[in-house]
C-alpha cells in the first residue's frame, strides 16, 4: 500500500520515529541503524504496513535493502515483524546476509527472541534466495554460485576489517583456489586489493 513516507522528523526514540507529513504524524517502527542514520530534519523511510485484526503497524527503514531483508524474514513461518526488527537491529543487512550464506546459527541465536531452531529455519529458507540475489547483483563472481567453507570465512574476515561486502566478495572470488588455506586466501585477497 505504501512505498515510502517522506517528511519532517518530529520525534526519535530507541525503536521508532515519527515522521510529520503535512501535519499528519506517522509512527514508524524501525531499527537502530535507521534511527542512527537520520542526519537531517527530514527523512525518507521505505515502509511496510503490517495489518492484523486489531491493529495496523508501520515498519520502515532508510534503505530499500533493509526493507527487502525485513520482508524476507517475515515471510518465514514463525518470524513476525518484531523478531525481524530485532534481527535487523542487531546485525546490518550485509551481516545478516553473510550469516545466512555461511550458515552462522550462532549469529542469529544471539538475537533476543531467536532460538537455535528458528535460526536454522531462517538459514534453511533464505540461503538459496540470498545467494541468487547476490549473484544477480554481480557480487558472486567467477561462477561461484555458492559460498562455502574458506571462501565464506575469508569474506567475513575481510568485512570485519572494514571492507564492504562487495569488495570482499570480489577480492576473495578473484583469488579463490581450492588449494589455498583460509589464512592464505585472506592474505592473497588482501594483497589483491592493494
Amino acid at each position: 500500500m505504501y512505498e515510502y513516507i517522506y517528511g519532517k522528523v518530529a520525534e526519535k526514540s530507541l525503536n521508532y520515529v515519527v515522521i510529520d507529513v503535512n501535519g499528519v504524524g506517522y509512527k514508524i517502527n524501525t531499527n537502530v541503524f535507521s534511527i542512527n542514520g537520520i542526519k537531517e530534519d527530514t527523512a525518507k523511510f521505505f515502509v511496510y504496513l503490517h495489518v492484523r485484526e486489531e491493529e495496523q503497524t508501520l515498519y520502515g527503514f532508510l534503505t530499500q535493502e533493509e526493507r527487502n531483508m525485513f520482508l524476507r524474514l517475515i515471510a518465514i513461518s514463525g518470524i513476525g515483524p518484531k523478531v525481524a526488527l530485532a534481527i535487523l537491529s542487531t546485525m546490518t543487512v550485509s551481516e545478516t546476509a553473510t550469516a545466512i550464506i555461511t550458515s552462522n546459527v550462532k549469529a542469529f541465536s544471539s538475537v533476543s527472541g531467536v532460538g537455535v531452531k528458528t535460526a536454522q529455519r531462517i538459514i534453511l529458507e533464505l540461503k538459496e534466495r540470498i545467494q541468487k540475489s547476490e549473484e544477480a547483483e554481480g557480487l558472486l563472481l567467477n561462477g561461484n554460485k555458492a559460498q562455502t567453507g574458506a571462501v565464506s570465512e575469508a569474506v567475513s574476515a575481510l568485512m570485519s576489517l572494514g571492507y564492504s561486502k562487495a569488495q570482499a566478495l570480489r577480492a576473495v572470488n578473484s583469488v579463490a583456489k581450492e588449494s589455498l588455506s583460509l589464512e592464505e586466501l585472506i592474505v592473497t585477497a588482501l594483497k589483491s586489493m592493494e
